[in-house]
């Protein structure tokens, strides 16, 4: 997939032999055709607030955040992993992302979700807040 000069998209399917077919307009609005476009031109980040009320066991791969804030995080999401740059060998590059497993109510406060994931978390402290 492509824009033109006047950003226009136009896409063309490969199939698994190289062929290569362009798809019309038309059949790019067809039903049957599912397309996932990902753009370079634009990353959505968003900041996730921690919550820790008194008496959570805090985990390196989990946190809790507020469930009518952050609705949209859903299972499959990513959340910044933490890298420790003194663990990696020469070349080698961390990962960036991890996964969320698991999206759980908290037990403790019926408002609060719980986030697992499938590496340590980054946490970052700003001021009294830790996001």
């Amino acid at each position: 997939m492509d824009l033109d000069t006047q950003d226009k998209l136009t896409a063309t399917l490969v199939t698994g032999t190289g062929s290569a077919y362009p798809l019309t307009t038309a059949e790019l609005t067809v039903s049957k055709y599912s397309i996932d476009v990902y753009s370079q031109l634009v990353n959505y980040k968003q900041t996730v607030e921690a919550i820790y009320p008194s008496g959570y066991v805090t985990s390196q791969n989990k946190i809790l955040v507020d469930a009518a804030r952050y609705a949209e995080l859903k299972v499959g999401d990513y959340l910044k992993a933490y890298v420790d740059p003194a663990t990696l060998e020469t070349g080698e590059v961390g990962r960036n992302l991890t996964r969320i497993l698991t999206k759980r109510v908290y037990p403790g406060d019926s408002t609060l979700v719980e986030l697992s994931c499938d590496a340590r978390i980054d946490v970052t402290n700003v001021g009294t807040e830790i996001s």
